[in-house]
């Protein structure tokens, strides 16, 4: 019998604190992790992209197909090519955004409009991207669950902004 998995996930996570390329894990944890996942993650396409990756054991993975999957929405719903955060920018922009999450009639709008442009540059920046470009980026399930939520989130919003009738290049 080899060594305990959950042993070499610990000592990997350790690893990583110690040489800096990770926060400590968290101390608490979930006790049923699927029923957490599937309470959380409830955007179809997302539950289709990352669920059987997270039940594998694959939780960098699922979290980093999780925001290619809403990177591509975007990109599709906006019509646009470009990608990342660059997308995010054109496509979310409260001058001439290509989606709208409301009319952008008011102050507050506006705000809200770039905070989301803000938060959506920020996860393809701080979360797709070091999964996409790291060799052996490692999360936990409760960092996975985490990110997860927060990319079910988004791809609701996404999904609920209206397409402005301008053209966009």
């Amino acid at each position: 019998m080899g060594p305990d998995p959950r042993s070499a996930l610990k000592f990997a996570r350790d690893l990583q604190v110690v040489v800096g390329d990770a926060s400590p894990a968290p101390s608490v944890p979930i006790e049923n992790t699927m029923a957490t996942l599937d309470a959380i993650v409830v955007e179809p396409q997302l539950r289709a992209t990352a669920r059987q990756l997270f039940v594998d054991g694959h939780y960098s993975r699922a979290v980093e197909e999780g925001f290619k999957l809403l990177n591509n929405v975007v990109k599709r719903r906006s019509g646009l090519s470009s990608d990342g955060a660059s997308l995010m920018t054109s496509a979310m922009t409260p001058n001439g955004s290509v989606l709208k999450m409301s009319g952008l009639r008011t102050q507050s709008q506006r705000d809200q409009q770039q905070g989301y442009m803000r938060i959506l540059e920020g996860a393809m920046i701080g979360i797709r991207n070091p999964r996409a470009h790291e060799h052996a980026y490692l999360d936990d399930p409760r960092n996975a669950i985490e990110l997860l939520a927060l990319c079910n989130h988004l791809l609701r919003i996404v999904g609920a902004s209206t397409r402005s009738r301008r053209r966009h290049s």
